[in-house]
C-alpha cells in the first residue's frame, strides 16, 4: 500500500508539474513580442549600465508599445519612489549590432528614459550602429 501511496503521489506531482509547465508556456504566448515576435528573444534577458551617476537595470518582457516597429517602449507601475511616484521607463530602441544600453536619463522623478540597440528592431534597410568601449 505504502509504494502504491508513493507511486500515487510521484504521479500527481508530476501531473502538477506538466500543468504548470503548460501554463508558463500559454502565458508566454499571450505576450506581445513584436510584428514577428523580434523580441521574444529579449524575454526576462537582463542588459545593466553604469555611467557613473545612474546605474540601470532592464530585464526585457511585455510592455505598452509604439506601433512604429516598435521603437519605444514604455513601463509603468514599477516600485514607488520615497515620497513620489511609481517609477516609469521609455526605452527608446535603435537598430544595432547586440542588446546594448547606450544610456540613462531622469527628466522627471522616479520617470527614467533609456537609450538602447538591439538587433531586434533593425529592419531590412537599416544598418546596425556598432558601438565600442574606449
Amino acid at each position: 500500500l505504502s509504494a502504491a501511496r508513493s507511486a500515487y503521489e510521484g504521479a500527481e506531482q508530476e501531473q502538477k508539474d506538466i500543468e504548470d509547465s503548460i501554463d508558463e508556456i500559454n502565458s508566454k504566448l499571450s505576450l506581445n513580442y513584436g510584428l514577428k515576435d523580434e523580441f521574444a528573444t529579449l524575454d526576462d534577458e537582463c542588459f545593466d549600465h553604469d555611467s557613473g551617476d545612474n546605474f540601470a537595470k532592464w530585464i526585457g518582457a511585455e510592455s505598452k508599445d509604439d506601433p512604429q516597429h516598435y521603437t519605444q517602449m514604455l513601463y509603468e507601475n514599477g516600485a514607488r519612489c520615497w515620497n513620489g511616484p511609481a517609477r516609469s521607463v521609455k526605452v527608446y530602441l535603435e537598430c544595432g549590432a547586440e542588446n546594448q544600453i547606450l544610456s540613462v536619463s531622469e527628466p522627471e522623478k522616479c520617470e527614467y528614459h533609456m537609450k538602447m540597440i538591439t538587433p531586434a528592431v533593425c529592419l531590412e534597410n537599416n544598418s546596425p550602429k556598432i558601438v565600442h568601449d574606449e
